[in-house]
């Protein structure tokens, strides 16, 4: 059983091939781990299996940096210690705002697009009171739960976690909370002082709003 990141600290050269081979063609999370441990290492397993290439990897590693954010592979310090437990894992993250939130205690909060209003105002309490407990709000979002959620958190900490590309309006500063309205993704002034990040396992660049 995986029950931790595969190498304690990366050598620039192993961080670069793993980046290379996580974008590779038919390479998910499952595979990549099994890439490692038959060759040992992701350079060893991209001198053998199709990898993306290193310009593709510097234009997608410029996007992100230019958006302000910046690549989280599996065995670095700032990969979520959790996450990297887990069996399927992405190797490879796309993160933008305060990353000093992955490493605290995180609680999700997920729930219907479609919610009432007093959904979302329960939702919006729950969230406010765990971050004034400590914990990092995590959520998906999406609107109705996961907006509310996120916005009630930002004054203590809150996480967007996505399994596809990020919204275009990722790129703003993450001091502003991306909400659904109408259908399309706006973006709203948080109070501040705030504090958010997302994350995604997706590439980079984002989605058009």
């Amino acid at each position: 059983m995986f029950d931790g990141p595969l190498i304690p600290e990366l050598d620039a050269a192993e961080r670069r091939a793993r980046l290379r081979l996580a974008r590779g063609p038919r390479i998910g999370p499952v595979t990549f781990r099994e890439a490692l441990q038959h060759f040992g290492s992701a350079r060893a397993a991209c001198a053998s299996l199709a990898a993306a290439s290193e310009a593709a990897i510097a234009r997608e590693e410029a996007a992100l940096g230019r958006a302000g954010g910046r690549f989280l592979v599996m065995g670095d310090a700032g990969y979520p210690a959790a996450l990297a437990a887990l069996p399927d894992a992405p190797p490879v993250l796309s993160a933008i705002g305060d990353l000093s939130l992955l490493g605290r205690r995180a609680l999700a909060i997920v729930g219907a697009r479609e919610a009432s209003l007093a959904g979302r105002r329960f939702a919006a309490e729950l969230a406010a009171s765990l971050g004034n407990a400590g914990f990092v709000v995590a959520s998906g979002l999406a609107r109705g739960i996961d907006a509310a959620a996120h916005e009630a958190a930002l004054p203590t900490g809150t996480v967007a976690v996505l399994r596809r590309k990020m919204p275009a309006c990722t790129r703003q500063s993450p001091r502003a909370a991306c909400c659904w309205r109408r259908r399309r993704w706006a973006r709203r002034p948080s109070p501040a002082p705030s504090r958010a990040a997302t994350v995604s396992s997706a590439a980079w660049p984002p989605v058009s709003s």
